[in-house]
This record gives C-alpha cells, structure tokens and sequence, in this order.
C-alpha cells in the first residue's frame, strides 16, 4: 500500500475531502505520525469526514501530546477548556506543556486564566506575567491587547504594575 504524505492528507483536508483526508491520516497515524494523530483529534472535534467524537478527538490529541506535539498539546488544553463544565484542571495542564514548549498561544491563554480566575485563583500579576510572555514569542495581538487592557486598569495591578508589565 502506498502511504500518502501527511501535505497530501492536508492538501486533501484544505480542499475539504474530509473522507481523503482521514484515510491519509489514518494510515500515517498507524505509524505514529503525531502530526496526523492530531489532525485526527481535529477531525473527530469538529465532526468532519467523520462523526463527532469528543473522546475519539481527545484520544487522538493525547497519542501526538505525548509525543511532544505542541499543536496536539494546545488542542487537547482547548478540547478540556470548552467542556461544559469547563473547569476541567486537565486543560491547565496541557496548557502548560505547550506553554513550556513555546506555544505564544498557550502562554496567551494561560494569561486569560489568571485573569479572570478560572481554574485557579485570579492572579493579576501572574496574568500578566503570562501575557508578557507570549507577546514576546512574536505579534501575538490577543497578549498585547489583554497585557494593555489590564496595565490601563490601575486599581488591578497598581501604579507599579502599569510601568512593570511592558512587553
């Protein structure tokens, strides 16, 4: 059986063949490729080409977290993130492992937490020291206007944190 390249699969998924799309990723992902055991997860999240899973996703973005696959890591933080219940400490902690990878998004969010107390208890300084974080991997806008907004809010982070906080 020739095994299709992982672009193929994405070229595929681009121009919306779900089903070509998955059978590529599908056989990629027997040999462990974690980019396509991602792109499984996000199949299965969003219900496309397949039916909607939510445990089919997570397991999937699980298979390329532990591989060290940042994506995965952040979607399975996000996965976790949007449940009902969204107080799910798993999404923290894949969170994290992206954060600590690299991910400008993953410290973003990580910021977002604190701020607004979810998971963990509201820590303004802490936020912005996440925010600072991101804002400094590359133009991550949602950091810099999160970081600007909080500065902007004297009574949250006191005159001292509006010149201590800058990017």
């Amino acid at each position: 059986m020739n095994i299709s390249s992982f672009e193929e699969g994405m070229n595929a998924y681009n121009d919306d063949d779900f089903k070509t799309a998955f059978d590529i990723f599908q056989a990629l992902a027997e040999d462990h490729n974690a980019d396509a055991l991602n792109q499984l997860g996000k199949l299965y999240e969003d219900g496309v080409g397949v039916g909607y899973d939510f445990e089919k996703a997570g397991w999937h973005y699980r298979k390329a977290a532990d591989r060290q696959h940042v994506g995965a890591q952040l979607n399975l933080g996000w996965l976790y993130y949007s449940q009902e219940e969204r107080h799910n400490p798993e999404s923290l902690y894949w969170f994290r492992k992206a954060a600590n990878q690299g991910s400008s998004t993953a410290q973003w969010q990580i910021g977002h937490i604190y701020e607004v107390g979810d998971l963990v208890d509201l820590d303004v300084d802490r936020a912005c020291e996440w925010y600072v974080k991101s804002a400094k991997q590359e133009d991550n806008s949602f950091a810099l206007e999160d970081l600007e907004e909080l500065r902007s809010e004297e009574r949250r982070v006191g005159k001292e944190g509006r010149s201590r906080w800058s990017p």
